[in-house]
């Protein structure tokens, strides 16, 4: 069951995401699978799915409990190529469960393939992680069965720490 925290931000990463394609939206529905249905004025449907995406598993569940104290580590993920080497894989896995998820087949079958959009949720992330995360090319290996693509959502409290393409626009297209 998803938390206030993590709906907020499958929001944010979805209104994100639809002014990076400029649809013409007449209808929205969040029916959780997936996160939200959209209906374009020119009677199309599409669907989105949102997922976050976290260093350290920990984390994940600090932030994702309605019980534990919301805090973030104290320590900082810069430039330790083994750590952002494992994150990596880390969202290549995610990509490729969240793709594989058998309740996703009947949005498929009725509207086409969705959109996957990631978001990192880790103020402490550092530009160089984000940098290597929009950059990296091992994403073209992967073969996607209910999503016709994937993008990357980077909040704005990222995106001061980032190159000035960041301050342009918060959302990167990854497959």
């Amino acid at each position: 069951m998803p938390t206030k925290h993590t709906k907020v931000f499958e929001k944010i990463a979805t209104e994100e995401y639809l002014k990076y394609v400029g649809y013409d939206i007449s209808d929205i529905e969040h029916p959780d699978p997936p996160d939200s249905i959209i209906t374009l004025k020119n009677g199309k449907t599409h669907w989105i799915e949102v997922s976050s995406i976290y260093r350290k598993s920990e984390f994940a569940k600090r932030l994702n409990s309605d019980t534990v104290e919301k805090s973030y580590p104290i320590e900082y993920l810069g430039t330790q190529n083994d750590e952002q080497k494992c994150f990596i894989n880390g969202i290549i896995f995610r990509i490729e469960t969240k793709d594989t998820k058998s309740n996703y087949k009947k949005f498929t079958h009725k509207y086409g393939k969705g959109v996957l959009v990631l978001y990192i949720d880790d103020p402490l992330a550092a530009h160089e992680t984000i940098d290597n995360i929009i950059n990296i090319k091992n994403y073209n290996s992967i073969k996607l069965n209910n999503f016709h693509s994937v993008f990357f959502y980077v909040r704005p409290t990222y995106i001061i720490m980032g190159k000035k393409e960041f301050l342009k626009k918060g959302i990167f297209k990854l497959i």
